[in-house]
């Protein structure tokens, strides 16, 4: 009785899959790449209509970018402030808590990242900022903001409100910058300044282009998108030293 397949015939239908697997895992990977950066603009998004919202409930105040405090589980960063508006935690002290409480293994830091979801980026390696650098602990999730602009890093027991810029005070919204995929800068001192001090010309320092080379961004009029090259320094408009001059270009 003849076998159902020869050996040559075998052969022949492997060989024939292994083609087919090669010519279709670039496409997969491609839509794989496609996928993510899809879910880091609707990130961005959501991320973008919480910013209005802390906006609308706080007198037109965008959050402060960091605010520190010698209790470092009152300290608190951009991330917590908005977190209320687009998770489950109520309130920002709640989202620090958890933060504070779950980085550091990878058992409990994916734990606090699923609660976190709409501030990490899958196409990211680096979850968090906690893995680039411990004292960054503050900062959940993976992307940056523009939080020198909106006010910060400043120290308790200082009034934050006599600090924090409101989001009329930007001109041209649509050019400004706000929030954009995270990473960047390798070296631990300068990834700390860099983080907390964002200036027009070290914003591509934090930056992670992780989307073929590219970086998604929203700016502080709500929209979202992915340039459509590399931005050597990222749309902004901020004076470091005058948080309500910040409508001018570098």
């Amino acid at each position: 009785m003849r076998p159902i397949f020869t050996l040559i015939e075998l052969l022949i239908v492997i060989a024939i899959i292994a083609i087919l697997a090669s010519l279709l895992m670039p496409a997969l990977h491609k839509a794989r790449m496609r996928a993510q950066c899809t879910t880091c603009l609707n990130n961005l998004n959501t991320l973008g209509k919480s910013l209005f919202l802390y906006c609308n409930d706080s007198n037109d105040f965008l959050p402060l970018g960091a605010y520190t405090s010698s209790d470092s589980l009152e300290s608190k960063s951009w991330q917590h402030f908005l977190s209320p508006y687009c998770t489950r935690f109520k309130n920002a002290q709640e989202a620090r808590l958890s933060c504070a409480g779950m980085l550091g293994t990878e058992e409990t830091e994916k734990r606090h990242l699923d609660l976190m979801k709409p501030f990490v980026c899958p196409a990211n390696e680096m979850r968090t900022w906690f893995q680039k650098m411990a004292s960054l602990k503050i900062y959940s999730g993976n992307y940056a903001a523009n939080g020198r602009a909106w006010g910060g890093p400043f120290a308790m027991p200082a009034d934050p409100t006599q600090y924090r810029s409101k989001i009329h005070q930007f001109d041209r919204l649509s050019f400004t910058g706000a929030i954009w995929d995270g990473g960047g800068a390798t070296a631990p001192n300068a990834l700390a300044a860099y983080t907390t001090y964002i200036t027009y010309n070290n914003s591509n320092l934090i930056a992670g282009y992780v989307h073929s080379g590219k970086t998604n961004i929203l700016y502080l009029d709500g929209h979202a998108k992915t340039p459509v090259k590399i931005n050597p320094t990222l749309d902004m408009f901020i004076n470091p030293d005058s948080p309500t001059l910040l409508f001018r270009k570098k």
